[in-house]
């Protein structure tokens, strides 16, 4: 039974490698979605403690976008579906209860 939708299409099965295991890691506590009719934009971003303020004399907190990457609309439901299937198996290992 083929394990991706590469090998259903005959081509070779993809591995991600790594040369440090940190490189790739960037802390986020904040998602944003956008999308346009050719992509979806997704934002992850770490939440700033200082309080700031805008040009107009506004106070905010800011979210320090860490990573941004830009998905095709055909790639989000097999995103949602790896996802969710990630969360389920985290779920059981923690013994917490999912949810949906």
């Amino acid at each position: 039974m083929p394990n991706t939708d590469l090998e259903e299409k005959g081509k070779l099965p993809l591995r991600f490698i790594t040369q440090d295991p940190f490189e790739a890691r960037i802390y986020a506590n904040h998602i944003r979605v956008a999308f346009s009719d050719k992509d979806f934009q997704i934002e992850f971003a770490d939440e700033v403690t200082a309080e700031m303020t805008d040009d107009d004399g506004e106070k905010f907190g800011a979210a320090v976008v860490r990573s941004r990457i830009v998905l095709s609309p055909k790639l989000i439901p097999r995103f949602i579906e790896i996802l969710d299937k990630s969360y389920r198996r985290y779920c059981e290992h923690e013994n917490e209860p999912t949810k949906d």
